[in-house]
């Protein structure tokens, strides 16, 4: 089970499939879409099976203080005001650890087909 994050597919207007096509907008995207198509080489040259979950944004206990869930709780518990970016009008989607991860225990941990991908967001 190979765990991702959807910034691989890039700016995607709609919803993302298994089947909308990686489309990097910036380095970092980049090599998330690289991580990607490194595991499906090693299926395809090595025969490894695989599945790789790509996630959206991912919190939950033990991330680090840098990173913006966190980020946020830690101003209110400090008496510092939580920040917004830009306009405050941004929207994301924010899925705990613990159900990103819950794939890894049902059936798809065993993949049925090789390389298969799943988008569990």
């Amino acid at each position: 089970m190979f765990f991702d994050n959807v910034y691989a597919y890039g700016r995607v207007n709609g919803v993302m499939t298994e089947d909308t096509p990686y489309n990097p907008s910036s380095p970092y995207s980049s090599t998330k879409a690289g991580s990607d198509l490194l595991v499906r080489a090693w299926v395809r040259s090595f025969g490894l099976k695989a599945t790789i979950s790509n996630c959206s944004n991912n919190y939950g206990p033990y991330q680090h203080v840098e990173k913006f869930i966190p980020r946020q709780i830690t101003n209110v518990f400090t008496g510092a005001r939580p920040k917004l970016y830009g306009a405050g009008s941004n929207v994301r989607e924010w899925t705990i650890t613990t159900a990103s991860s819950a794939p890894s225990t049902l059936p798809i941990a065993k993949p049925s087909k090789v390389a298969e991908l799943v988008t569990a967001a």
